[in-house]
């Protein structure tokens, strides 16, 4: 799980797994060890501690239900994901995955039956598998990047540049101070942020008062560009945020970048644009 988490770092988690991915082999096993504790922790002091499993309810035909009622929020988390999709990719992408959902859930069925006649067995196993694959030969399908993924607009009422290596060098080369969001539009934490702390109107107000050039990566198709950029401050997902404070008016120098917490508030943002170090 700690693996699969790190497209998307979550809040705190991204400095560990950053750093762990630039350390020696034995280093970054031992990081992501105590990730694997930590996610085990609450089953291991169960198992240790029998004496703590009072505490648990007893089963009973509760759980019948309760499971039942967890397929509700995984339905949510489906429909997350394929308007995540929808950043991704085009129609025939959608078109693709719901097809190819179909077609999986189409072989679970089959697979349910179990019918006494061998032949029917074996044609009801053949048909499933061909559900599968014909959900797979459909993954190319998805794949298939959209001219302009929905997620490139990801500040629709904050003026901003799109990051590049050009762009970032020409804003440094000014005397204006500069800010950068690496973002995605399938990140949470990142939406978040924008909302509540950047695409306000005090942090635009601030930006548009102190002269800052904005820049935005968008990492909803992980960039190679930004994936470098991210490398450079040690990070291995989103959200990245970096300030870099105006050129001094006397020696032209720039102060060193700073990076922002994982998790932002206005106040924050206004702390770092309008500190003088």
């Amino acid at each position: 799980a700690t693996l699969i988490a790190t497209p998307c770092t979550a809040p705190f988690m991204a400095g560990a797994i950053g750093y762990a991915f630039i350390q020696p082999p034995i280093v970054s096993l031992i990081i992501f060890t105590m990730l694997g504790l930590g996610l085990a922790l609450p089953y291991l002091t169960l198992s240790f501690v029998p004496a703590l499993q009072k505490i648990l309810p007893k089963p009973g035909a509760w759980m019948e239900i309760f499971k039942q009622a967890l397929s509700f929020p995984m339905f949510i988390a489906a429909l997350w994901l394929l308007w995540v999709l929808a950043q991704q990719t085009d129609a025939y992408g959608i078109t693709a995955a719901l097809l190819g959902a179909i077609s999986i859930t189409f072989g679970l069925w089959l697979l349910r039956h179990n019918p006494k006649n061998k032949t029917t067995l074996s044609a009801l196993r053949v048909m499933a598998a061909l559900s599968f694959f014909g959900a797979l030969a459909l993954l190319p399908v998805c794949a298939r990047p959209c001219a302009q993924p929905m997620g490139s607009d990801l500040n629709q009422t904050l003026i901003s540049l799109p990051y590049s290596q050009e762009s970032l060098q020409s804003a440094l080369d000014s005397d204006n101070p500069v800010f950068t969001e690496m973002t995605a539009a399938w990140c949470i934490t990142c939406k978040v942020n924008h909302a509540v702390a950047i695409n306000v109107d005090s942090t635009k107000e601030l930006m548009a008062k102190h002269n800052v050039r904005y820049i935005v990566g968008d990492w909803t198709n992980e960039d190679p560009e930004i994936t470098k950029y991210l490398q450079k401050y040690g990070r291995s997902g989103v959200p990245l945020y970096v300030y870099y404070g105006p050129r001094d008016p006397v020696t032209k120098t720039r102060p060193d970048a700073k990076i922002l917490p994982q998790v932002l508030t206005p106040a924050i943002v206004k702390d770092f644009i309008e500190s003088k170090t």
